[in-house]
């Protein structure tokens, strides 16, 4: 569900090298807001003893931005959804994530 944000920056690098516009599609974050929908499996995937992942805006929202800011990304997209009740999605580890469910991202 992801790479490794080295990764990442290799591609907004190259992009920004050849001016390319840069855009981030189709994001959400994984787990949920606020994890509580996450199973185990996914909270231990998400989370290390390094972070502290209880800050819901820190956890992911915060670092989108610094990208967005950092890279001059013209366009963001995000899924504002309850992916738990989509069948199709049900368990899968999405969890909730529309931003009207959480009055600190909100």
């Amino acid at each position: 569900w992801g790479g490794k944000m080295t990764d990442v920056e290799n591609v907004l690098n190259f992009a920004k090298l050849h001016n390319k516009p840069i855009m981030i599609a189709e994001s959400t974050p994984f787990g949920g807001i606020e994890l509580k929908q996450a199973s185990k499996n996914v909270q231990s995937f998400i989370t290390d003893k390094h972070h502290d992942y209880d800050n819901t805006w820190d956890r992911w929202y915060a670092k989108v931005i610094d990208i967005i800011n950092k890279y001059d990304i013209s366009m963001w997209c995000y899924i504002d959804s309850d992916w738990e009740s989509q069948p199709m999605w049900h368990n899968v580890g999405f969890g909730e994530t529309r931003i009207a469910s959480n009055d600190l991202v909100m």
